[in-house]
């Protein structure tokens, strides 16, 4: 099986697109690709803000939100805000992982780490890739080759929203992140249209032999019943109310 992942049939956007459409080009993404799943339990990894986790919730989910740093977690129950690193949180129990704006601030051995941990499971990756032009280009190195992975080293800064722990991230290609995926057992790997960025897009990456829980009458019971509860809880009330 290839492992590569086919370019998308639209062209990529500028470089320099306003902030609040990257936003809105992220949320509207993240929307269509969530309401893929029948809502259930999920782990947002490297939440930040956590917008995005409310958002979620929004939609039915049950969301644990983890990040190193918690001085922008919001004053939410929302969601089960904890802090904890991304390279060591236990992954299992969980229907979807979310990997939003974290992947490309990681070592090239902790994504590996990262996808290792996470198989089995259904992953939405959020990511900037080694392609075409960057906004961060002064920040990125030459595109190299490490373990057979083709990807570009990219200097993190000591924003809060940098990385954590480690000076470099790897950026990988495409084709490198898909062979990634593949090596872990993910059978399916699906590109968003259109990218977020010219070099950020969401990817969706399905375990060999997935099936949906929502697929036949007792899936789509438990899904329904699950949704039923959620919404019955106090966390659902605060999801209606929380800012994002």
């Amino acid at each position: 099986m290839t492992s590569e992942i086919r370019p998308t049939l639209s062209a990529a956007p500028a470089a320099d697109l306003a902030q609040a459409t990257v936003d809105q080009r992220r949320i509207d993404t993240f929307e269509r690709l969530l309401s893929l799943f029948p809502a259930g339990r999920l782990v947002d990894l490297g939440a930040g803000h956590g917008k995005l986790a409310i958002r979620a919730a929004r939609m039915g989910w049950q969301v644990t939100a983890v990040d190193a740093r918690t001085e922008r977690f919001p004053d939410t129950k929302a969601a089960d805000f904890r802090q904890a690193d991304v390279r060591t949180v236990d992954l299992n129990g969980y229907d979807l992982i979310l990997c939003l704006g974290l992947f490309y601030h990681l070592t090239l051995d902790d994504q590996r780490s990262l996808l290792a941990r996470s198989a089995g499971t259904p992953i939405m990756i959020d990511t900037h890739v080694a392609v075409g032009e960057s906004h961060y280009a002064a920040s990125l190195g030459e595109l190299v080759t490490v373990d057979g992975l083709e990807g570009r080293w990219f200097g993190e800064s000591t924003l809060p929203t940098a990385s954590w722990g480690n000076e470099l991230a790897f950026w990988p290609t495409p084709d490198s992140l898909g062979r990634m995926l593949r090596n872990v057992g993910y059978g399916v790997v699906l590109e968003s249209d259109p990218w977020v960025m010219s070099d950020r897009r969401f990817y969706l990456a399905l375990p060999a032999g997935y099936t949906s829980p929502a697929m036949g009458v007792r899936g789509a019971t438990k899904a329904w019943v699950h949704a039923l509860r959620f919404r019955a809880s106090a966390r659902w009330r605060a999801a209606r109310t929380a800012q994002v």
